[in-house]
């Protein structure tokens, strides 16, 4: 029964915290604000309350395997869920499905199939289906007959693969883009999309040989969503365009090392150190492993500094790491502010773009300031130990890389 938004801050006034509370409405400004008034109300009353937010689409399953594992310091917890698959109505799940087959029907190029198939494989998330099952209990778990149409898309997703690795991702994000501009009645130049790609780093990481990782193709899809927002329907989105409003993502390797480091990602950042030290041992067979290892020491004590800047700039505006906060809404409220403050004070060259920022104010969130400041110390250790002939740097590196491992 739906309770005035008045009332259940009263409530939560009172100590008479609601369990669980579903916030919503034809209005959603009006819905954001009332869940901001919500959870302010709650920590208010809890000071000491430990505050989780989940993606939007997070999985069910996930969040319950969470709200039943207590809290290792027992105090108490509160869940935010902006959107999950599971609160997805019966009808919506029929609708979604209808338009793939209708899709597929009148699909007249691979392309539009593949759009189609897309869609069907989002369906089949939201009932806990996969490709792994047999047509007839995909079907079944559909709730709807196995017909040939179903069994075509299935067999279509099976012999193209359920998701784009490195040699498909470039047509993956051009097929992404694709659907934007129509749903946003815009067109985006073909050298506006390269253009996209160079300035977010993915050219960069594609071309390198040496590693297996795949671009995040959410945030460049986020980026090209913006981009239709600002022209509106009927513009043109041109690479004059993206120059402007995209804040290139420079530093190379180093930076790809670094960010494997920051994200926690620690036996990728020894396999990439350890690649990119081949790689330039080929490339310079004279040189010694001290010059070429020397090359990405600093990247990591880079990341320490930065990492600490987030801390005093979330010390200095009263933000509190301990909670998470989604990219969208870092995007929009805090990136612009933080990025200021590490350029004006030395941390980074010029403002970073907002999602590799976003993952780096929350790996800074996993650190306390004294574990950050013992971690860059030991980074100065170690360099005047190299220089004065003490411990090897390739031994160094990787001991520090592999004692940040976190069971």
């Amino acid at each position: 029964m739906p309770k005035p938004l008045a009332r259940v801050i009263s409530d939560i006034g009172q100590g008479k915290t609601p369990r669980v509370l579903l916030v919503g409405g034809s209005s959603d400004f009006l819905s954001e604000q009332a869940f901001h008034e919500l959870r302010d109300a709650i920590v208010a009353q809890h000071p000491s309350i430990s505050v989780e937010t989940y993606e939007p689409g997070s999985e069910l399953a996930a969040i319950l395997d969470s709200y039943r594992t207590g809290s290792l310091f027992g105090g108490s917890r509160l869940l935010i869920v902006p959107e999950v698959n599971a609160f997805v109505s019966a009808k919506e799940i029929a609708s979604l499905f209808e338009k793939a087959l209708s899709d597929w029907k009148s699909a007249k190029t691979d392309r539009k199939r593949a759009s189609s198939a897309a869609k069907l494989l989002h369906v089949l998330g939201l009932v806990n289906a996969d490709l792994e099952m047999t047509d007839r209990n995909i079907a079944d778990a559909l709730s709807v007959p196995l017909e040939a149409t179903l069994t075509d898309i299935l067999a279509f997703c099976r012999t193209t693969g359920k998701k784009a690795g490195r040699e498909g991702f470039v047509s993956a994000l051009d097929q992404a883009i694709a659907a934007i501009a129509a749903d946003a009645n815009v067109k985006f130049d073909a050298n506006a999309v390269s253009r996209l790609r160079q300035r977010l780093g993915i050219e960069r990481m594609l071309a390198d040989k040496f590693s297996k990782d795949i671009p995040e193709l959410r945030g460049v899809v986020s980026e090209a969503e913006r981009l239709a927002t600002l022209v509106g329907s009927g513009g043109r989105v041109t690479a004059a365009i993206v120059d402007r409003e995209i804040a290139a993502i420079e530093g190379g390797a180093r930076y790809e090392l670094g960010s494997l480091f920051t994200e926690g990602k620690i036996l990728e950042a020894v396999t990439k150190l350890r690649d990119l030290v081949a790689q330039a041992r080929r490339e310079d067979p004279k040189s010694s492993a001290e010059i070429h290892y020397g090359r990405y020491l600093f990247a990591i004590p880079d990341e320490l500094r930065q990492m600490i800047g987030i801390h005093s700039w979330a010390r200095a505006h009263n933000v509190n790491l301990r909670t998470s906060v989604n990219y969208n809404r870092f995007k929009d409220t805090i990136a612009d502010k933080l990025g200021d403050y590490l350029k004006a004070h030395g941390l980074v060259r010029q403002r970073p773009h907002p999602f590799p920022l976003h993952k780096k104010f929350e790996a800074a969130r996993g650190y306390s300031e004294a574990e950050l400041f013992r971690a860059l110390s030991e980074m100065a250790d170690l360099d005047i130990k190299r220089k004065s002939g003490g411990l090897p740097i390739d031994v160094g590196m990787e001991t520090f890389l592999l004692s940040r491992l976190r069971g």
